[in-house]
């Protein structure tokens, strides 16, 4: 076992070293240290010499700018911010249309996402090209909406829930929900 070097008040790019941290029971000695940010945290005492540590992981997310975040009400795009998602890496959005999507962190910032298909179909007819691939439906329909395919015509559901005739159609027979049949 090497030689023990005493790093109390020392300081190492970011950090500087409180103590020496006794609860851990390794053979390595391990360090107290506070960031430049605030951050106390323990470091390895040949991390700190060597540079492998030189801030905290606050100020390593800082430095690389790694997560855009927005805040709600920003607008990228046709796209406007409402809050961020809790279950993915993402933020709910609303399009200028008012269509409600969960949009990726990546896909906002790198202007990947300039808007919903339909706004996207929209601009590309108006500028008289069309899609070079078929798109599929993969927008996000709650259970009351889902609930209405079986109830009446394709058109008459559309209308309802301001969505496309054709995208009626295909979250249907995906769904194999039969065809409405009128009684008279």
């Amino acid at each position: 076992m090497g030689k023990f070097i005493d790093l109390t008040e020392q300081d190492f790019e970011s950090w500087h070293v409180l103590h020496r941290d006794d609860t851990r029971p390794e053979k390595v000695a391990y360090w107290v240290c506070r960031c430049k940010c605030g951050t106390v945290s323990t470091v390895r005492g040949q991390y700190l010499r060597d540079g492998r540590s030189p801030h905290c992981k606050k100020c390593a997310d800082k430095g690389r700018g790694a997560v855009p975040r927005y805040k709600p009400g920003k607008k990228i795009g046709s796209w406007t911010i409402l809050r961020r998602n809790k279950h993915a890496a993402g933020y709910v959005c609303r399009c200028e249309c008012g269509f409600e999507a969960v949009r990726q962190i990546g896909n906002l910032g790198g202007g990947k996402t300039s808007g919903c298909k339909s706004c996207w179909r929209k601009r590309l007819a108006a500028k008289g090209r069309k899609p070079r691939r078929k798109l599929t439906d993969r927008t996000v329909w709650s259970v009351e909406q889902l609930s209405l395919l079986g109830t009446d015509t394709d058109q008459a559901v559309a209308e309802k829930l301001g969505r496309t005739e054709e995208a009626v159609r295909l979250k249907r027979s995906r769904l194999k929900i039969p065809l409405f049949n009128r009684r008279s």
